[in-house]
């Protein structure tokens, strides 16, 4: 009976449930659970915080891995960057040594070539005084060979004993019965109106030959000679003929002028580049 009446004042009366509890200490203990509850509660919000701190640092952490790896590529690349920019210099440098080097061949071929040309034009000087030398000695000689070969009769036949002996023999021409033949073109015929047509002309058996004499043959000098010979042939009307052309001296431009038209040249000696040296009066 008493326990009952306990409990039930214990439910009922809430003056007499409070004086029990503060007897037993039951308020202090809920006190306390609740401070504890609220205690714990902070710390599990700490705890919380403090894993939101370490994902965080965390999450830090990996970034900061992530900046020192592409930190370690660039230092890699820099690296990477300085040895091909050493190894760019060196060439550099080796080329720059090579370079020098040509340049210092170059500079003694230069001076040898310079030698060489000093050496040269000296020479060149000398060999142009000789060959005006030459040149004069020619002239004198042409022309006195100019003013013999003008001349028929025994001056003509001593001029072709001297330099053709061999062809005269080997031919058997007796230039003592040369005759000149004039032919003057009064009609225009064969060109210009007026224009003289003068030719020697020698006949050994059934041939003729249409003889010119010159010291020194040029080009013009054999063209001049077959135009007339083919007007004097023309007008003699000549079949059997032979055009004969006799020079000292003449160039090798004009012997195949000669052979081209088809005329027999005879010759002493070839003087090269005859023409070019009168006309420039260099040499």
């Amino acid at each position: 009976m008493l326990k009952e009446e306990f409990l039930k004042l214990l439910k009922e009366d809430k003056n007499f449930r409070k004086e029990v509890e503060e007897l037993l200490g039951i308020s202090s203990a809920r006190t306390d659970v609740t401070d504890t509850r609220e205690e714990i509660r902070e710390l599990v919000q700490s705890i919380k915080e403090l894993k939101e701190m370490v994902k965080d640092l965390e999450e830090a952490q990996r970034k900061s891995e992530e900046r020192m790896s592409k930190l370690e590529e660039k230092m890699m690349e820099l690296a990477e960057a300085q040895r091909k920019t050493e190894e760019a210099q060196r060439k550099s440098e080796e080329r720059m040594s090579k370079l020098e080097e040509k340049m210092m061949e170059l500079a003694e071929a230069q001076r040898k070539m310079e030698e060489v040309l000093g050496t040269l034009t000296r020479t060149v000087g000398q060999l142009t005084e000789e060959m005006r030398q030459m040149r004069r000695d020619m002239e004198r000689m042409n022309r006195t060979l100019d003013s013999i070969g003008r001349r028929w009769g025994l001056d003509y036949e001593e001029l072709i004993r001297g330099f053709f002996s061999d062809f005269v023999k080997q031919e058997g021409l007796d230039f003592t019965y040369v005759n000149k033949f004039t032919y003057k073109d009064s009609t225009g015929k064969y060109g210009k109106k007026g224009l003289k047509y003068e030719i020697d002309i020698l006949a050994k058996d059934d041939k003729v030959y249409l003889v010119e004499v010159k010291s020194f043959a040029e080009e013009d000098d054999v063209e001049w000679f077959d135009r007339k010979s083919d007007v004097v042939i023309d007008v003699l009307g000549i079949k059997n003929f032979v055009k004969l052309f006799l020079a000292v001296n003449t160039t090798e431009d004009t012997v195949k002028v000669a052979e081209e038209l088809g005329i027999r040249m005879i010759y002493g000696g070839i003087i090269e580049e005859r023409k070019r040296e009168d006309s420039t009066g260099s040499m």
